[in-house]
């Protein structure tokens, strides 16, 4: 086992009774509008970034949230219990609070003192409160068997809204809730032993649910069982793996769950040696397992399993092999073989114990002279081991000349390249170039330093760096050693990726604002503003997949004017919209287009829906965009423009489309090229106020846009005076 050490030690305040829970809160953010800023602090301690964590604990009569230098930000008491208290959302430090015996339920802003909504009940008293944070839901269980539901559509807006209520009555029992799933068990008099209510109807819809409308699973056990009520909801803690197909059409292959306290700490893949769309999947478990399953069958029995001694680290290599790293030093093998049925199974070919202390398992795979090998830093920074199949190389390390820190973050490769990056807890970034002799059996490297980065990604090659101080994106080419033009960027950096040739770099900039490279030239290819927060994102040579904040995959197209096969893999997305003729017969007469939008863009399964706008000049409807577009249509919008009205047709363009809003957008190209047929006065309103929008992230008025203000009321300040244009917030809501 590694060392373990105390990094803190919390006094908290002294109390006559227990403390009943405590909850971690890792990073603290602030918000502006819907917009969540990180706690920028930085240091080159290890330890710091846990000097940061916040405590929320409580006993039976108080609460308080405590910092690491042991001062009460918060504290709450109650002369009765208390019944809940739990967050409800840990980025905002929402916490609900519900004590027993009362008609009312509180939500705290804990980091800013602040009461952010109470509900009132004035008819019956709270049983139980329950939290869903994937939904910001909150679920009132009263004594006189009413459930509530309540949730957060928007945070800059009203707080809580209602969103239903259902009436169980005096049969209602116990209430539970697992995976956006709503469990309630009934009494003995009702044949129904429990119902199952999926909470996300409530917030696919903004409309208040009936106790009819809301979609209920109703449960009988057969033969009955007895005796009833039911006593308890054993709810065991589970762990989802999940395969997923998305190229072209998104789909789970199959799902296997993990009960009890087993999670899932790492998983890697390699496809069969013999037929590539066979995928192998190798999990590490918290009980220190590892597991190989077949992607597409993963509730079958394991391929191979093999009992670790310690943590470990794992990796999949080029080759669709396996290496094992634990934190005492020992490196397992997996490798494939054909059996002489030809069927295929995975062996361990070696073990070997390494001669330097890694229990902090900093460890990559590279390729050197065509061997596979994984690379094992010591602890200190100051020694590596190269491992392959045959042998093991150790190299000394010194990066003194390049950085003061010997303290070593992590280490990233490319699993086809010889070429690892060095990133320290300073943010010094260096390359290092790792060759072996001829007889592969003596190695050396060449190490090159770069400036200190807080964001970085490496693809062929190429890198891209990211500082906070410069708000720009800084691109090289390591192997002929050429550093670009700096491209400057509009806000903070969150994410950076390459796709899989490096031929286009993407960065995620606050507001959560996505926007594609090309490195030949470092035009912007792309701006795109994302529907929700972004966990990660990846990508190979045709798709981008962004793993969001309501746990959905958004699945993106890469696409570019200069590529000659675009239109044939756009006409092969599941998301083409449908078209066909028709003649009209309405104000507009003659030949028509008919539009049909699937209006189900972020539902179960978040597929591929729409491709990138290419155009670096949105102000107008560019020849590449009628080029390469799949379809030619003519906009109907619900404003129906004749010859008697068009000399005031903005007037009465602004008048009707407040009134008969129209979703308009369903890809990823501006709105603006929707109007292509429409007077440029409009276009040109629309994409003022786009432009206005993504510039100062909230909503324009006529009056600003006339006058082209510059300087505005701070990003997501109430307009109170000001009424916002009318439909610009239907233009946005899938732009």
């Amino acid at each position: 086992m590694g060392e373990v050490r105390t990094v803190l030690d919390i006094n908290l305040p002294s109390l006559d009774e227990p403390y009943l829970n405590s909850t971690t809160l890792p990073d603290t953010y602030t918000f502006d509008g819907k917009n969540e800023i990180k706690d920028a602090r930085s240091s080159n301690d290890r330890n710091d970034e846990f000097k940061r964590h916040l405590f929320l604990v409580n006993s039976l009569h108080h609460f308080y949230l405590v910092l690491v230098n042991e001062n009460i930000k918060f504290e709450h008491s109650s002369k009765v219990d208390y019944l809940t208290v739990e967050m409800l959302d840990n980025k905002r430090l929402l916490c609900v609070v519900a004590e027993r015996n009362t008609n009312y339920v509180e939500y705290w802003n804990v980091v800013r003192n602040r009461l952010f909504d109470r509900l009132d009940f004035p008819k019956a008293k709270v049983k139980y409160v329950l939290c869903a944070q994937v939904y910001s839901m909150i679920i009132v269980v009263l004594q006189d068997g009413i459930i509530q539901f309540y949730s957060i559509t928007d945070w800059t807006k009203s707080p809580f809204v209602h969103r239903s209520s259902i009436h169980a009555e005096i049969h209602l029992q116990l209430v539970a809730i697992t995976g956006g799933v709503l469990i309630h068990t009934l009494n003995a008099n009702i044949p129904i032993d429990f119902a199952l209510i999926g909470l996300k109807q409530f917030h696919k819809t903004e409309q208040i649910l009936s106790d009819k409308q809301v979609l209920k699973t109703l449960v009988a056990f057969d033969p009955p069982m007895g005796p009833k009520p039911i006593k308890n909801i054993i709810l065991p803690d589970t762990d989802e793996l999940t395969s997923w197909s998305y190229q072209c059409a998104a789909s789970i292959h199959c799902t296997r769950l993990f009960f009890d306290d087993v999670t899932i700490n790492e998983c890697v893949i390699a496809s069969n040696n013999l037929n590539s769309e066979i995928i192998y999947v190798l999990i590490l478990t918290s009980n220190h397992w590892i597991v190989i399953y077949s992607a597409k069958s993963l509730n079958d029995e394991a391929l191979y399993s093999l009992h670790l001694p310690s943590p470990a680290r794992v990796h999949s290599t080029i080759s669709e092999n396996f290496y094992v790293l634990t934190c005492n030093g020992i490196v397992y093998s997996i490798a494939q073989q054909i059996t002489s049925d030809n069927e295929f199974n995975f062996n361990q070919k070696v073990n070997s114990q390494l001669k330097i202390p890694c229990s902090m398992m900093l460890s990559s795979v590279v390729a050197l002279n065509g061997l596979e090998s994984l690379i094992v830093f010591a602890d200190n920074g100051q020694s590596m081991a190269i491992c392959t199949m045959e042998r093991v190389i150790y190299i000394d390390v010194d990066v003194s000349p390049y950085t003061s820190s010997s303290s070593l973050k992590s280490i990233t490769s490319e699993k086809t390249q010889n070429l690892l990056l060095l990133y320290f807890n300073n943010k010094t970034l260096i390359s290092c170039q790792v060759k072996l002799d001829e007889s592969n059996e003596r190695g050396s490297l060449q190490l090159t330093p770069f400036d200190q980065a807080d964001k970085f990604c490496l693809q062929n090659n190429c890198l891209a760096t990211y500082n906070n101080g410069n708000i720009q994106l800084n691109l090289h080419n390591i192997r002929s050693c050429t550093c670009y033009e700096p491209i400057e960027l509009d806000n903070e950096c969150q994410y950076l990726c390459f796709n899989e040739s490096a031929t286009y770099v993407f960065a995620l900039v606050k507001p959560r604002v996505l926007f594609m490279y090309r490195m030949a030239d470092r035009r912007q290819m792309a701006k795109l503003f994302v529907y929700d927060f972004v966990l990660s994102m990846v990508a190979d040579n045709d798709f981008l997949v962004l793993a969001m904040n309501d746990r959905r995959l958004l699945i993106l197209m890469i696409t570019d004017p200069d590529d000659p096969t675009l239109q044939a893999r756009i006409q092969a997305l599941p998301s083409s919209i449908p078209y066909k003729r028709n003649k009209g017969n309405g104000q507009t007469g003659g030949s028509t287009t008919e539009v049909n939008f699937d209006l189900g863009l972020f539902d179960d399964l978040a597929g591929l829906y729409g491709t990138f706008s290419w155009s670096s000049n949105n102000t107008r409807f560019t020849k590449d965009f009628k080029k390469y577009s799949v379809f030619e249509w003519k906009f109907l919008s619900s404003v129906n423009i004749t010859a008697d009205i068009d000399e005031n047709i903005m007037k009465v363009w602004l008048d009707r489309a407040s009134r008969k809003p129209t979703v308009t957008n369903r890809t990823l190209s501006s709105i603006v090229n929707l109007l292509s047929d429409c007077p440029s006065t409009i276009r040109r309103h629309l994409q003022s106020t786009i432009d206005f929008y993504l510039t100062h992230a909230h909503l324009s008025t006529l009056e600003q846009l006339k006058q082209k203000t510059k300087t505005i009321q701070s990003k997501r300040a109430p307009l109170a005076t000001s009424k916002s244009i009318p439909g610009l917030d239907v233009c946005w809501l899938w732009f």
